[in-house]
C-alpha cells in the first residue's frame, strides 16, 4: 500500500499523527517544544535536543542514510522529513512502503513561523505553537537590523573545508546573516541558485571579504582552522556556532544571546 507525501511549510492533509520517525534534527527538537515528544518512536543519530528525552527513542541512521527497514518497522504514521537535508530516493522508498511523509522546505528565518504553527495544528498544540510563533516573532525582531546599514560588514560563511564551501543564496543561514544586518558576500555568486557555491583561491580578491564565519557544522571548523584561514583568505575569522545560524524550528529562540554575541565580535573585528 502506497503512502502520501506533502511538501511546504504549510498543514499537511494528514490525520493527527500517534508514531512519528523523524528525519531532521531540527524537528525533533521543535515536535518536543510543542509538548509532543511522546509520539516520537525515531530519530537520526543527529537528533541531539533534548538530549535526555532522546535516550529512548530509537535511531533509525543518519539524514543522507537513514535505515528504511528499520522505519517501516516501526510502522510511523508520519515522517518528518526535509527538501535539503534527506534524500529524494529515500522518501520515495518511505511513501512507496505506506509513510505519510511530511517534506519542509525552510530557507527563510520567517518560515519558521508558518512551520511551527502548522505542525503544532497537525498535532493538535495549537497554544504552544502560538506561544512559539510569538517568541519567533519577538526573536526574529530583536535581531532584525543588529548592524545598520550604512556599516556594511561583508561576511563568507564556510561551511567546508577541501574544497571551501559556503553558504549561497536561497539557504536558511543566509536569510539569518541578512536579518542580522550582514552582507553575504556569495548571496549573488554567479549563477543565480548556487546553495553551495565551491570558493577557490582566485575568487577571493572579487568577493571583497571582512570577516570570515567558520561554521561548527556540517564541517568541524575549530581555532586551529583560523591561522590557516588567514593564510589561505587573508582576513581574520570567527568560529560559530552552526546550529545558531543554520538550524531552523525553535533551536533559534536558543541561541538568540549566541547571534547577538556572534555578530557583536564580528562588528569588532571589521572596525
Amino acid at each position: 500500500m502506497s503512502g502520501r507525501i506533502h511538501i511546504g511549510n504549510d498543514r499537511p492533509p494528514f490525520l493527527r499523527p500517534n508514531r512519528v520517525v523523524s528525519l531532521v534534527p531540527s524537528l525533533t527538537e521543535l515536535l518536543f517544544d510543542l509538548e509532543s515528544g511522546d509520539t516520537l518512536v525515531g530519530r537520526t543519530k543527529f537528533c541531539v535536543h533534548p538530549k535526555p528525552d532522546l535516550e529512548r527513542i530509537s535511531v533509525i541512521g543518519g539524514t543522507k542514510n537513514p535505515r528504511l527497514e528499520k522505519i517501516l518497522r516501526l510502522k510511523p504514521d508520519l515522517v518528518l522529513a526535509n527538501k535539503e537535508e534527506n534524500r529524494e530516493e529515500d522518501i520515495s522508498t518511505l511513501v512507496d512502503g505506506g509513510c505519510q511523509v511530511w517534506v519542509t522546505d525552510v530557507d527563510h528565518i520567517q518560515e519558521n513561523i508558518q512551520l511551527a504553527q502548522a505542525l503544532g495544528d497537525l498535532l493538535e498544540k495549537e497554544a504552544p505553537a502560538l506561544r512559539i510563533a510569538e517568541s519567533f516573532r519577538t526573536s526574529i525582531a530583536s535581531i532584525r537590523e543588529l548592524v545598520p546599514i550604512e556599516e556594511e560588514i561583508r561576511v563568507l560563511y564556510l561551511i567546508w573545508k577541501g574544497p571551501y564551501m559556503a553558504a549561497g543564496s536561497d539557504t536558511y543561514i543566509n536569510s539569518v546573516l541578512s536579518h542580522c544586518g550582514l552582507i553575504n558576500v556569495t548571496a549573488d555568486l554567479g549563477d543565480a541558485g548556487l546553495r553551495y557555491p565551491e570558493i577557490t583561491a582566485e575568487m577571493i580578491p572579487d568577493l571583497d571579504i571582512d570577516v570570515v564565519l567558520l561554521s561548527s557544522e556540517p564541517f568541524p571548523f575549530k581555532a586551529k582552522h583560523q591561522s590557516e584561514i588567514y593564510a589561505t583568505f587573508g582576513k581574520s575569522s570567527v568560529i560559530v556556532d552552526g546550529e545558531a545560524f543554520s538550524w531552523y524550528g525553535s533551536r533559534l529562540l536558543k541561541t538568540i544571546p549566541f547571534i547577538q554575541d556572534t555578530v557583536q565580535n564580528i562588528k569588532e573585528i571589521a572596525r
